[in-house]
């Protein structure tokens, strides 16, 4: 079942096929408990465990989301990472904001929009739906 276009009062429908992916989903998620904040490849990267309804799973942050939260971008602290040996003042802000940050993380409840890359992949959140960020 491929997709199909229909023009119909000048606005255009598409039929999808069910099967196709990336699929977007808004759930309420409940973190359970967060991973180690990295940086990959110079973006933020954070997996952690939540509840999907009644389920136990695991999802990823988008760097966005992340940087959203964090309120600093993955370049922006290793640049501070290196000028923390020169000025300690550095290695204590970049600790507060990370430590703030992941305490928002864990005790996130909320609904959020997860993408699927594939049917069995980690889902991947994409936005927050919370007062808290």
């Amino acid at each position: 079942m491929g997709s199909q276009l229909r023009a119909s009062n000048s606005v255009e429908r598409m039929n999808v096929d069910e099967d196709l992916y990336p699929k977007f989903k808004s759930l309420k998620v409940k973190v359970k408990s967060i991973n180690k904040l990295k940086i990959r490849n110079g973006e933020w990267f954070c997996l952690a465990d939540v509840i999907i309804g009644n389920e136990s799973s695991s999802v990823s942050f988008s760097n966005e989301v992340l940087e959203k939260m964090f309120g600093v971008s993955a370049a922006e602290s290793e640049v501070w990472r290196g000028q923390m040996a020169a000025n300690p003042q550095f290695k204590k802000k970049l600790n507060d904001i990370i430590y703030a940050g992941q305490t928002k993380l864990k005790l996130l409840d909320c609904p959020m929009v997860l993408e699927y890359s594939s049917e069995d992949c980690t889902p991947l959140v994409i936005s927050i739906n919370s007062p808290k960020i």
